[in-house]
């Protein structure tokens, strides 16, 4: 089944209305349904840092993308670069 515009716009919807009442601040929030584009960035009060972006448009058809933005410090990166090589290196 092909999903409408209006059908995209309602799920759209649904999904912002579910943050929003799970405490997330939608700090950006754009729908345009002529072409097929919603779009809303949101992040808890408490955790400014970790955002989630919700994402489609005409190219992604019948699908929504979510985006996770998550820092990662120098540190962790270079344990998990460690963690990368001893995998590798196991082998």
């Amino acid at each position: 089944m092909k999903m409408t515009d209006d059908n995209k716009e309602f799920i759209f919807n649904g999904i912002t209305r579910w943050l929003r009442d799970s405490n997330f601040i939608i700090s950006e929030e754009k729908v345009t349904v002529v072409t097929s584009e919603f779009y809303a960035k949101a992040f808890l009060p408490s955790d400014q840092e970790h955002i989630i972006e919700i994402v489609s448009s005409a190219g992604t058809e019948t699908r929504f993308m979510l985006r996770l933005r998550v820092l990662v410090s120098e540190q962790q990166l270079e344990m998990n670069e460690s963690r990368a090589e001893g995998k590798t290196n196991a082998r």
